[in-house]
C-alpha cells in the first residue's frame, strides 16, 4: 500500500517560515544560551489519508501441456509386479450344446503371468496317454445312447501345467470337420449330450485344452448311430395269394419306417401266429378246412419300435382235399342183366358226398349212375356181355374228385 500526506495550507506557510528562519540563524555559539529549542512539527492524525492499494489485474495462469515424469526409485523398481489371478474354468452345463467359439473362448480364457513380470508363454500342448509308448491306449467309451443322449467317458489328458477342459467335436473317418467349432467344452472326463436326433450317426472327436490354450491332437471318441424312436406305419393291403384246405399264403404292403423294418408278427384270431418274417409274405398252414380267421400284423423295426396293428381283416379256408377210396369194390349180387357192388366208406377231410360209377368201356368212361350210399347196382345188362369193368370216384362237397390211383377199380364177368 501507498501512504500519500496531504499538507493543508497553514502547515505548508509554518514550512516555508522555517525554512527562512534557518536560513538566518546564527551560529550556535552566538546563541543565546536562555534562547528556546526549535520547536517540533506534529503531524495531526486527521492529516493522514489511508488509502488501499489498486487491485493488480490477475496474472493468468500458464498450463504446462507436458506430463509430469514419475521417478522411478530403486525399491519400486525391485518390487514384485501384482499377479492376476487365472479366472476360473466354468463348463457349460451338461445337457448343453455349445457351437460357438465365443462359449469355447470364454470357457477357457486364462492369464498366465510369471513373477518378475517376465510373461512366459506355455506352448507345450497337451497330450494323450496312447502319445506315450509306455502307455496302453485305451479308447474312450460311449455309454448309455438313447435315441437322443448319450455319454462319452476318457481317460484324462497330460499337461506339463495342467488341463483346464476338453472340447468335443464331430468329424467323420479322417477327423474333426475342418473349420467347425466344438459343440460341447467340459472341465470333467464324461460329458452326456442331449436333444440328440434320433436314428442319426454322430463321429465325435477330442481334444483336450491347457490354460494357455493349446489343444492336444484330436483324439477319435468313436461313432454311434442314435437309436430309432419313431415306429413304422401299419402293413397295409393284407391278402390271400394261395388258400387250401389248411394252408393260406398271406401277403401285404411293406410298412413304412425312418430306418428299415426288421420283422413282421402275425396275428390270427388275436393270437401269435409268427414272429420272424422280414419280407412282406408268410406262409401260414395247420389251418382248418372251411373256416374263416381274423388276421393282422404288427411291423417291427430294427430298433424295437412296434408299429400299430393293421386293421383286422378275415380270411377263410377252401377245401381243396380230393376224397380217396379205400378198400376194394365187391360184387354182393349178380344176375344175367344186372350186378350189385359195395364197397368201404370213402375218406375225405371234410366228408364224401356222393360216389359216381363209371363203365370204363374202351378209350372212354361211361357214366352208369352216381350214389351217396357204399352199395350200387348196375342194372339192365345184355346176356350177351361178357365182362364189366367199374371205375368209382368219390367227391366232396367242394367238388373235389379223388384222383384215379384213389378210386375203386374192379372187373366182373357176367356171363361166362
Amino acid at each position: 500500500m501507498r501512504i500519500h500526506l496531504t499538507r493543508t495550507i497553514h502547515l505548508w506557510l509554518l514550512l516555508a517560515l522555517a525554512a527562512c528562519g534557518s536560513a538566518t540563524t546564527a551560529p550556535a555559539s552566538q546563541r543565546p544560551t536562555d534562547a528556546p529549542s526549535p520547536a517540533t512539527t506534529v503531524i495531526p492524525d486527521n492529516a493522514i489519508t489511508v488509502q488501499p492499494a489498486p487491485t493488480a489485474a490477475p496474472t493468468a495462469a500458464v498450463t504446462d501441456t507436458a506430463a509430469p515424469t514419475a521417478a522411478v526409485t530403486a525399491s519400486a523398481a525391485l518390487a514384485s509386479p501384482t499377479v492376476s489371478p487365472s479366472p476360473t474354468l466354468r463348463p457349460p452345463p451338461a445337457d448343453e450344446v455349445t457351437g460357438t467359439m465365443t462359449a469355447i473362448a470364454r470357457a477357457y480364457a486364462a492369464i498366465t503371468t510369471t513373477p518378475g513380470g517376465s510373461g512366459t508363454t506355455d506352448v507345450d500342448p497337451p497330450h494323450w496317454a496312447f502319445e506315450q509308448p509306455q502307455n496302453k491306449y485305451q479308447r474312450p467309451e460311449i455309454t448309455g445312447h438313447t435315441a437322443t443322449t448319450v455319454s462319452l467317458v476318457w481317460e484324462p489328458a497330460t499337461d506339463n501345467v495342467g488341463v483346464v477342459g476338453y472340447e468335443i467335436s464331430l468329424g467323420g473317418a479322417y477327423g474333426p470337420t475342418e473349420g467347425a467349432a466344438p459343440i460341447a467344452v467340459t472341465a470333467s472326463t464324461a460329458y452326456t449330450f442331449t436333444n440328440l436326433v434320433s436314428f442319426t450317426v454322430y463321429h465325435f472327436y477330442l481334444r483336450a485344452v491347457d490354460a494357455a490354450g493349446n489343444r492336444s491332437i484330436a483324439l477319435d471318441a468313436g461313432v454311434v448311430r442314435m437309436l430309432d424312436d419313431q415306429p413304422p406305419s401299419p402293413p397295409t393291403n393284407i391278402r390271400v395269394t394261395h388258400n387250401s384246405s389248411t394252408q393260406l399264403i398271406l401277403a401285404w404292403d411293406a410298412a413304412q419306417d425312418n430306418g428299415e423294418v426288421a420283422i413282421y408278427e402275425l396275428y390270427i384270431d388275436g393270437q401269435l401266429y409268427e414272429k420272424g418274417p422280414d419280407h412282406e409274405w408268410v406262409y401260414v398252414e395247420n389251418l382248418e378246412p372251411l373256416k374263416t380267421y381274423r388276421v393282422s400284423i404288427i411291423a417291427i423295426d430294427s430298433d424295437g419300435n412296434r408299429s400299430p396293428p393293421s386293421p383286422e381283416i378275415e380270411v377263410s379256408t377252401v377245401d381243396t382235399d380230393p376224397p380217396e377210396f379205400v378198400g376194394e369194390i365187391r360184387v354182393v349180387a349178380q344176375t344175367s342183366t344186372s350186378v350189385t357192388f359195395a364197397w368201404d366208406p370213402a375218406t375225405d377231410n371234410v366228408g364224401v358226398t356222393e360216389y359216381r360209377i363209371y363203365d370204363d368201356v374202351g378209350p372212354r368212361r361211361v357214366l352208369l349212375g352216381a350214389t351217396r350210399d357204399t352199395t350200387y347196382t348196375i342194372s339192365g345188362l345184355s346176356p350177351q356181355d361178357v365182362l364189366l369193368t367199374v371205375f368209382i370216384f368219390v367227391y366232396d362237397a367242394a367238388g373235389n374228385e379223388s384222383p384215379e390211383y384213389a378210386s375203386g377199380h374192379t372187373t366182373v364177368v357176367l356171363n361166362p
